[in-house]
């Protein structure tokens, strides 16, 4: 069940995620990104987080909870999912080009460091559960020969 909810969590994440990526028009992207940045200006945040610097964060953030459950869900290696997302970053760059918008080769990098993040994430936390797991199998085991 859980395992489900968690593929659920991220086809709509993923989903999301390109819809905000490939939006067509990017001034869009760039008004919620001005809107975030006003936010939280508004809230004391220094001057000097520029709505740049939000976007660099936000390109980092957004890559990694997709990781992770790529890694988690998958079961695929790290390194893996990192890689595709990364590709992926890359071909969506070149659709936002297609598109009249303006690529960046830094959105990439940023992509890439928060699919590798997440895809670290996504490993410490397989790893962790995997004894448990263990002893889940181990019992099932056991009341198979049993039964």
């Amino acid at each position: 069940m859980l395992r489900r909810a968690g593929t659920v969590l991220a086809v709509v994440l993923t989903a999301l995620l390109a819809l905000l990526l490939l939006w067509p028009q990017g001034d869009v992207v760039q008004r919620a990104l001005l809107d975030i940045y006003l936010f939280f200006l508004h809230r004391g945040v220094p001057t000097w987080v520029t709505p740049e610097v939000w976007a660099n964060a936000l390109n980092v953030v957004v890559f990694v909870p997709v990781a992770a459950l790529g890694v988690l869900l998958l079961r695929r290696r790290p390194l893996h999912v990192a890689g595709v997302l990364v590709l992926a970053s890359a071909g969506v760059e070149l659709v936002q080009f297609l598109l009249d918008r303006e690529p960046s080769v830094l959105d990439v990098l940023c992509n890439g460091a928060g699919a590798f993040i997440g895809a670290g994430l996504g490993s410490l936390l397989r790893r962790d559960a995997r004894p448990e797991q263990a002893v889940e199998e181990a019992g099932d085991v056991e009341e198979d020969r049993l039964g």
